[in-house]
């Protein structure tokens, strides 16, 4: 990563945070599925594309230690 007060695009940003967790889930004893994200068809204020997660992604799980 860049050094403190660099500007960082957002994007980059959520796709590092999500290899992240895949790489997580890909150790786990009972694996889960990838989180794959897709562009979707319009872009946000600043001009770059919106992504989402698939649908099945569960993001929002409660956490908890394992």
């Amino acid at each position: 990563m860049n050094g403190f007060g660099t500007l960082l695009d957002f994007n980059d940003v959520f796709r590092h945070e999500i290899s992240i967790i895949n790489d997580r889930r890909k150790r786990k004893t009972l694996a889960q599925a990838s989180i794959v994200l897709q562009n979707e068809r319009v872009i946000d204020s600043t001009g770059d594309p919106i992504l989402t997660p698939n649908e099945d992604a569960n993001l929002t799980k409660a956490w908890r230690r394992e």
